[in-house]
């Protein structure tokens, strides 16, 4: 089950006990209220929860992942590597590796702004 919360309280009790309290946010509620009997089931058998909380990001738009692979096909075009070689350049190298590649394709003019790359 995967939520969205926006505040977050720890709770200690006095024999050492701690909980993480998270307040969510309301659109996740019709969906944690349809987890939560499958999770109470797997905690009454005994079964332990692995919980990872990290910062919510918003997904790229399926417009920008479009342009997105255009941009790589243009770039193979250019360059010994196909799209999906250059793709996985760009993931190693994050937004810098991409920065580099456009550079490396296109020159200075394609990473200053160059709507028609």
């Amino acid at each position: 089950m995967k939520a969205r919360a926006n505040n977050v309280r720890f709770v200690t009790d006095e024999t050492g006990g701690a909980e993480l309290i998270f307040a969510l946010t309301r659109e996740n509620l019709p969906l944690v209220r349809k987890g939560l009997g499958e999770l109470k089931r797997w905690l009454e058998k005994g079964k332990t929860l692995d919980v990872d909380v990290k910062e919510h990001r918003e997904k790229r738009s399926a417009d920008a992942n479009a342009y997105m692979w255009k941009l790589l096909e243009k770039m193979s075009e250019k360059l010994p590597e196909s799209k999906d070689e250059l793709y996985d350049k760009m993931l190693i190298g994050g937004v810098f590796g991409f920065v580099g590649l456009l550079h490396y394709a296109f020159g200075a003019a394609a990473v200053i702004h160059n709507p028609g790359v």
